[in-house]
């Protein structure tokens, strides 16, 4: 009987610290990144106007950097979105 009772503690204790082992784990485990969200877009509008202050129908607005662009229509006023920055 006691070779079964050394027996059974000793399992029982193997199996507490492999259970504690992955609770030790989760205890130190940092916390996860925050996820980057795209920054949404920006509506910009306008009218573009010469030195004497007419439209300039037609008149293309382009955003720094990029390929984005439009054109201002027939009155120069224009609408285009960007990324902020």
């Amino acid at each position: 009987m006691t070779h079964y009772s050394t027996t059974l503690r000793r399992w029982l204790a193997g199996l507490l610290l492999a259970g504690s082992l992955p609770a030790a784990h989760v205890a130190h485990a940092g916390r996860p990144a925050p996820a980057r969200v795209a920054p949404l877009a920006v509506r910009i509008t306008g009218t573009i106007t010469d030195e004497q202050n007419q439209p300039v129908p037609g008149a293309n607005v382009i955003e720094k950097q990029t390929s984005n662009g439009t054109a201002a229509d027939g009155t120069g006023r224009f609408s285009i979105e960007v990324n902020p920055g």
